[in-house]
C-alpha cells in the first residue's frame, strides 16, 4: 500500500512539472496579421480583392480599366501608377478609381500617306502648315503631336482649344501627326489614329517611304490564338513607287523588340508569330526603299485564353 502511494506522489509531481514547462517555456505562437480591402470603382477591375496577410508581406494589386475608360488614381494608397505593392505593416482600404475616355477625334489635314503641297513657305527650308481635326462630339483641350520620321524628332503642341492650328514645319520631310484629346473633369487622354503625310518643299530626288500601318491585329486589340500562333498583317506605300522591303520587330514589352527570323528586309506584308495565350504582345515595322526607311508606330495586342 505505501509502494503504491509513493509511486503515485512520483507520477502526480511528475506530471505537474511537465504541465508547467509546457506552458511557461514555449512562449506564444500568434503571429501579427493585417487586412488588405480592395475595391474597383466603375470602369475597371482590380487583380485582387484582398485577404488577411502576416506582418511584412509584400502584396502587388494591379488596377486594369475596361475598354473606352482609363485608371485615374487609388484612395487609400498614395500612388499614380496602376501596379502598386503594399507593404502589409497596418489595414489597408483602398479603390481603384477609373474614367470614361474622352472621345477620339479624327484627323482631317494633312490627310494620311499623301503629299502635302499646301504648306506656305516662310523661308528656304520651312513651310507654316494648318492641321485640321474635327472633335466628334469632343469636349476638352487637345494636344497636337507632330513627329519628323526622318530624324525622329518630335515637336508637341499641348493645349490647343481649338480644332486646328498652325505650326512651321521643314519641308521636304516626312511627317507623322496625331491628336491627344484631354478630358477637362480628370485629365485622361484618349489619342486618334495616326496618319503620315510628306511636306513638299523644292522637290528632291528620292521621297522616304510612309510608315507602315496595321491592318491586324488592329493597336490595343485582343486576337485569338491559332495553333500557338498569331498573323500579323501592314502595308505602306511610296510616293515613288519604289520596290519596298519590311523588317519586323516583335517582343513582349515595347522595350524589348527584336527582329522575327526571317522577316528583316523581305517584301511579305503578312507574318505568323508564336505567341502564349492571355499575354500581351508589341510589334513594329521599318519600311525601306533601298534608299532611305522610316518606322511604323509600336502596336500592341493581348491574345486570349
Amino acid at each position: 500500500m505505501k509502494t503504491s502511494l509513493r509511486l503515485f506522489t512520483v507520477l502526480f509531481f511528475f506530471g505537474l512539472i511537465l504541465s508547467c514547462s509546457s506552458e511557461g517555456g514555449g512562449g506564444s505562437s500568434d503571429t501579427e496579421t493585417f487586412k488588405l480591402v480592395v475595391n474597383a470603382s466603375t470602369g475597371g477591375t482590380v487583380s485582387t480583392s484582398g485577404g488577411t496577410y502576416e506582418k511584412g508581406t509584400q502584396v502587388e494589386v494591379t488596377a486594369t480599366p475596361n475598354s473606352n475608360y482609363g485608371f485615374v488614381s487609388w484612395d487609400g494608397f498614395s500612388s499614380q501608377s496602376e501596379t502598386i505593392n503594399i507593404v502589409m505593416f497596418k489595414d489597408y482600404e483602398i479603390t481603384a478609381n477609373f474614367g470614361a475616355l474622352p472621345q477620339e477625334v479624327s484627323l482631317v489635314f494633312p490627310e494620311n500617306q499623301t503629299s502635302c503641297q499646301e504648306g506656305e513657305a516662310i523661308d528656304e527650308l520651312n513651310s507654316r502648315l494648318r492641321f485640321e481635326w474635327d472633335a466628334n462630339g469632343s469636349v476638352g483641350n487637345y494636344n497636337l503631336i507632330i513627329t519628323n520620321e526622318e530624324q525622329q524628332e518630335t515637336k508637341s503642341i499641348y493645349g490647343i482649344n481649338a480644332t486646328q492650328t498652325e505650326v512651321d514645319l521643314v519641308h521636304d520631310i516626312l511627317y507623322s501627326w496625331y491628336v491627344e484629346t484631354v478630358s477637362p473633369t480628370d485629365g485622361l487622354v484618349k489619342a486618334s489614329e495616326t496618319f503620315s503625310f510628306y511636306l513638299e518643299g523644292d522637290g528632291r530626288e528620292n521621297h522616304v517611304p510612309f510608315p507602315a500601318v496595321a491592318i491586324e491585329p488592329l493597336n490595343g486589340a485582343a486576337v485569338d490564338v491559332i495553333n500557338g500562333q498569331v498573323q500579323l498583317e501592314w502595308q505602306s506605300t511610296d510616293l515613288d513607287d519604289d520596290d519596298l522591303l519590311y523588317t519586323l520587330y516583335f517582343g513582349p514589352t515595347k522595350d524589348d523588340l527584336t527582329v522575327v527570323t526571317g522577316y528583316g528586309g523581305v517584301t511579305e506584308n503578312r507574318a505568323g508569330v508564336s505567341v502564349e495565350p492571355n499575354s500581351i504582345y508589341y510589334w513594329q515595322v521599318r519600311t525601306s526603299d533601298g534608299n532611305s526607311s522610316s518606322f511604323s508606330p509600336i502596336y500592341g495586342f493581348r491574345t486570349l485564353n
